[in-house]
């Protein structure tokens, strides 16, 4: 009886095997890495977008303003009650769109309060207006000691055309615009909330594992490896929301991974939250 004759694949038939394999793991490999790398992209993107979403939330609930801070350097990103300070600040009101001592305008009745203490008050009338202190012709700014959470500014301002033709710093950073008063006169008396001053420790509690709220880059064991490229507000690397959930300044925070890169967009005004 006779047996049917036996096949197997010849050496040609395996190599031509092993080489379509090759191939394909070539095309494979790559694009599953790829696809890694864009879901690490991906989830340092949506942590970032958490936190400044957090921190514009608390702003609402709490009324009162709240802080993100970026450190490019250090590749974090740090939620804070408000700025560290010592206890003294500088506010400023800077007639920002004139040449200097070209154009009346003054400030009045300045006045800032934490709750029902009054940290600072001033009744006199300066800037470049008769019968005021005319030594302050572009900009005055004032000095006071005191902290606190919720932070209230009151002020008049005289002959401002534009709603941005007085600028308000306060410890150095544009916290916002005077507002539009009527020709060569006096504004009614205007009230704006002022970054929280805080001494001590100024971080805020991430409620799930209850330590400071830190994005940290540089030690996650899972989004290593990520690179926070630029984070621009203004010219500085933080931004403060505000009450009614605006921003100190509209802005930016690119991060990068392996080539890839992210641009998270804070809108000014409105402070809404985008990805681009």
């Amino acid at each position: 009886m006779m047996c049917a004759e036996e096949k197997g694949f010849t050496l040609i038939e395996l190599v031509l095997v092993l080489l379509i394999l090759g191939i394909i793991a070539g095309i494979a490999i790559p694009a599953i890495r790829g696809l890694k790398d864009d879901t690490a992209l991906d989830e340092a993107t949506q942590e970032v977008v958490d936190a400044l979403r957090y921190a514009r939330n608390l702003a609402i609930q709490e009324n009162t303003t709240r802080l993100v801070d970026f450190n490019p350097s250090q590749e974090t990103c740090t939620l804070l009650l408000g700025y560290q300070s010592s206890g003294n600040n500088l506010l400023t009101f800077d007639n920002t769109l004139n040449p200097p001592a070209s154009d009346n305008w003054g400030v009045r009745n300045v006045k800032v309060t934490n709750g029902k203490t009054v940290l600072f008050s001033d009744n006199t009338p300066y800037g470049n207006i008769s019968g005021g202190d005319t030594t302050h012709v572009d900009k005055m700014d004032y000095n006071f000691n005191g902290s606190g959470q919720s932070l209230k500014l009151a002020y008049s301002v005289y002959d401002a055309d534009t709603a941005g033709e007085i600028a308000i710093y306060f410890n150095s950073v544009k916290v916002a615009d005077a507002g539009k008063g009527p020709n060569n006169g006096w504004a009614k008396t205007k009230q704006i909330s002022l970054p929280s001053v805080i001494i001590g420790n100024v971080s805020i509690i991430n409620p799930i594992d209850k330590k400071p709220y830190v994005i940290d880059f540089k030690t996650s064991l899972r989004l290593g490896g990520i690179d926070i490229v630029s984070a621009v507000f203004g010219g500085l690397d933080d931004v403060i929301f505000y009450p009614d959930g605006s921003p100190s300044q509209g802005g930016s925070v690119v991060l990068s991974y392996k080539g890839r890169t992210k641009t998270i967009v804070v809108e000014a005004n409105t402070g809404n939250i985008s990805v681009q």
